[in-house]
């Protein structure tokens, strides 16, 4: 939606289930087209393991809407790391659709995730973005860089 420099949109962030990220088809179209691993084959979400995830408090997800529509998502893991005790919030997905990056919508829903670690008694959040992508180039500004991941598939 086009909009005159006067005209102000409203962005919202909420705490959602799966099934309200799952109803987003277009969306999740973007989401998959963007930020998968091709090499990895089409991606397969696995709705109700998130579902019982959820229920267990082992993951959050949030919404984030412009003007009542939703045009982002994230789902935080919340758990302990091991090799240092304490508590982490680790990102799994984090998503906004190209329309609406630059509406501050991606930075709210950050915000909004750093609040619920910060609730969690989360020590440190973990944020993952596609090799080379804006993602990445975003958080390299603001964030500290705390490992490179790689993969082989095996299949």
């Amino acid at each position: 939606m086009l909009r005159l420099p006067h005209e102000q949109t409203h962005v919202t962030v909420a705490a959602i289930v799966t099934t309200d990220v799952k109803d987003q088809p277009e969306l999740l179209a973007e989401y998959v087209a963007e930020c998968s691993v091709p090499a990895l084959g089409q991606p397969e979400p696995q709705w109700e393991m998130y579902q019982r995830m959820q229920a267990a408090g082992l993951v959050q997800m949030f919404g984030v809407y412009v003007d009542g529509g939703m045009v982002g998502f994230a789902s935080v893991l919340v758990s302990v790391m091991p090799h240092y005790g304490f508590i982490a919030a680790t990102v799994e997905s984090l998503f906004v659709a190209q329309a609406h990056r630059s509406s501050g919508a991606g930075a709210r829903l950050m915000k909004t995730i750093e609040r619920h670690a910060r609730d969690r008694e989360c020590r440190a959040v973990f944020y993952g973005a596609p090799a080379g992508g804006k993602m990445e180039g975003l958080l390299e500004k603001r964030y500290a860089r705390a490992s490179s991941m790689y993969y082989k598939p095996l299949g």
